[in-house]
């Protein structure tokens, strides 16, 4: 898989996307932090957007959405590793909100 640029939204779109989704959300909390810091450690978004199943929401209940924007939130492991708070390397990834190309755009299809 390529490498990919985070995408630049400006905020009338910001603003459009989070109309989406229901403000006690844990997707809401999520897409409003990605939107606003990106990119974002596991912990700190998990923590932050108070979500335990980060992927989870993610995948069924934000991307689905974001597509009509043609974005998605997607994840990878940071060239440097993270530090947990014992200095301990972990396998935390970085999340950010993403253009879909057309391959995944056919591949999301069907």
């Amino acid at each position: 898989m390529k490498a990919r640029k985070l995408a630049r939204i400006n905020q009338a779109t910001s603003n459009q996307i989070l109309a989406s989704f229901h403000p006690e959300t844990q997707a809401y909390r999520i897409i409003k932090h990605l939107l606003n810091n990106r990119p974002a450690a596991s912990g700190a978004l998990c923590s932050i957007t108070s979500t335990s199943n980060l992927s989870d929401v993610v995948r069924n209940q934000i991307n689905p959405r974001l597509s009509n924007w043609g974005l998605m939130i997607d994840c990878h492991l940071p060239k440097k590793r993270i530090r947990n708070q014992f200095l301990q390397f972990t396998t935390q990834f970085l999340w950010g909100v993403y253009r879909i190309d057309e391959a995944e755009k056919e591949s999301m299809a069907g």
